[in-house]
């Protein structure tokens, strides 16, 4: 059972180890995603080197992880993964030989190599989400096994617990019952003594009483040695029984020690009767003792004692166990974290209730990190605007609204005008301070309903899900281009922009996603081509043109 409980222990650490190693690659992946935006927005050669590097550590943390994951499913998820980052590496290399070639380009052939650039970018952004994908998917899959590990570990320590018990139960029993027939003969033995009837033990010969009596005390002392050297034997396996039960003991309370996890036992008036150091810690204490006979109300979460003593005395109630949930607790220096917690009866000899044991982890810092990747999975890291996934996903939603209640919807595309000149003049940092004052002004002309997204570079889009006519739109637009036209005062940098708009909407101008943003795409260059600081409305007949 030792041997069961020390391996379902490394089975744990080994889950977490491989949870840490997915997390890593995720977040590595995100990290990559910045550094593609960024070198698509600046086309600087320090920004492709920084991407080369990052994908070196991908390769290492993949190479770390086909040793260290055994599980079949979880091995063939790396194999995916590894070949879409391989793709998305060489459709990088295809943007940035592209992009070497298009500052050597004449003139009248540079829109061949803007528009291949345009196209390979989408490929990238294609593979970029199946990277993210199936490097979610590693993530979640090392997770579930992680939780998998951890309640086999707990459901092996408590058995573990439950053998221990049984064996010192079974191991008093077997001794006592050994020690009371070994004396059965000493008892025998001072009876006859007490009674007289010696006679049968003598063999001295003589008649004299003196003889006698010498012969009775000789053969008493015989049997009395004897005796004790059997006694001695007895105390002898005794300790040895004893010290087995302790080293039992003392191997049970160490895991309980070393479980990563906080575990409470309480009576049936829940009050706590014991705890490891480890709660005793998160409660404020120094030492698992000083917790026993107070109760929730006495700890530094008192704001949550109700909710703990609720379901403790419904664990009791039911016979129930209640398993893996998460809880809020205050900590005693009044910091609020997050639990998962796992609660089961505790039962006496007759099976009877008669109180309740808890155990929990902080997953605070976990559930921390699961909201930012999920943050930056859909929002844009320089402007906290949604993506082109959350973007995509408000859109098919409107789409599908808008079909159902027969209504329209429009999709803008935003471009500022000579953005690339900002940066090749004053620095990406000020450059940097445009985008998100741009972002805020686009923000401040839309409702709270219409959603504004940054799809890369200097590119924005908006989404209007509920229109009239094409001259509500129009008129949104004009408040944008409008919003942009005033002067921007950067770190005492004063800029004039401007930007070109295209709009198409539904179902006039397209029918679905890929269609809408085709034709506001064109009616956004005919607005550069009219002279910029300009919206343009998609006509069928821009489409004939630009075809």
């Amino acid at each position: 059972m030792s041997s069961l409980l020390v391996w379902s222990f490394i089975e744990f650490k080994s889950a977490k180890n491989n949870y840490a190693l997915a997390d890593e690659i995720a977040v590595n992946f995100f990290e990559r995603a910045t550094l593609r935006d960024q070198y698509f927005l600046y086309r600087e050669d320090r920004t492709r080197i920084q991407w080369d590097k990052n994908k070196e550590v991908s390769d290492q943390l993949l190479s770390q992880a086909n040793i260290r994951f055994k599980i079949a499913e979880n091995r063939q998820t790396l194999a995916r993964l590894q070949k879409y980052i391989d793709d998305t590496a060489a459709i990088f290399h295809r943007i940035v030989d592209n992009t070497e070639r298009l500052n050597t380009v004449v003139a009248d052939r540079r829109h061949v190599y803007e528009e291949l650039d345009r196209r390979l970018y989408s490929q990238l952004l294609l593979k970029a989400a199946l990277v993210r994908d199936t490097a979610t998917a590693l993530r979640d899959a090392s997770s579930r096994r992680v939780e998998l590990t951890y309640q086999r570990l707990i459901i092996v320590t408590g058995l573990f617990a439950l053998t221990i018990a049984l064996i010192t139960i079974l191991t008093s029993i077997s001794l006592g019952r050994l020690i009371r027939r070994r004396l059965i003969p000493l008892h025998d033995g001072a009876k006859i003594i007490a009674q007289g009837n010696l006679d049968h033990r003598i063999k001295a010969g003589g008649a004299d009483e003196f003889v006698e009596l010498a012969q009775s005390i000789n053969a008493m002392t015989d049997k009395l040695q004897a005796f004790t050297r059997k006694l001695e034997a007895e105390i002898g396996e005794r300790k040895h029984a004893e010290a087995a039960l302790q080293k039992s003991n003392e191997l049970l309370q160490t895991v309980i020690e070393n479980v990563p996890a906080r575990i409470f036992w309480k009576d049936w008036t829940l009050h706590y009767i014991g705890c490891n150091t480890h709660f005793a810690q998160d409660a404020g204490y120094s030492r698992p003792d000083m917790i026993i006979g107070k109760t929730d109300f006495d700890m530094g979460w008192k704001a949550q004692a109700e909710l703990y003593r609720s379901d403790d005395k419904a664990t009791m109630d039911s016979g129930t166990s209640k398993l893996d949930y998460e809880e809020p607790q205050t900590t005693p220096d009044g910091n609020m974290i997050w639990l998962r917690t796992s609660k089961v009866p505790l039962r006496d000899e007759n099976n009877l209730v008669i109180g309740v044991l808890g155990i929990y982890q902080d997953i605070t810092k976990q559930r921390t990190v699961e909201e930012q990747i999920r943050h930056l999975a859909h929002f844009d890291p320089l402007t906290d605007l949604p993506n082109r996934t959350l973007f995509s996903d408000r859109l098919q939603q409107a789409l599908a609204t808008a079909r159902r209640d027969k209504s329209h919807l429009a999709l803008m595309f935003v471009d500022l005008d000579k953005f690339k000149q900002v940066n090749d003049r004053l620095g990406h940092y000020i450059g940097d301070l445009l985008l998100k004052e741009v972002a805020k002004r686009m923000q401040g002309c839309v409702r709270e309903s219409d959603t504004v997204a940054r799809i890369g570079g200097d590119e924005f889009v908006v989404l209007l899900p509920s229109i009239e006519t094409a001259q509500d739109a129009a008129v949104v637009a004009e408040k944008i281009r409008e919003a942009i036209d005033r002067d921007f005062v950067l770190s005492g940098e004063e800029l004039l922009m401007s930007v070109s708009i295209g709009v198409a909407v539904y179902p006039e101008h397209g029918k679905d996603e890929h269609q809408l943003a085709k034709n506001a795409d064109i009616a956004m260059y005919h607005a550069k081509k009219g002279g910029r600081n300009n919206v343009m409305i998609f006509q069928t007949e821009m489409a004939v043109k630009q075809d």
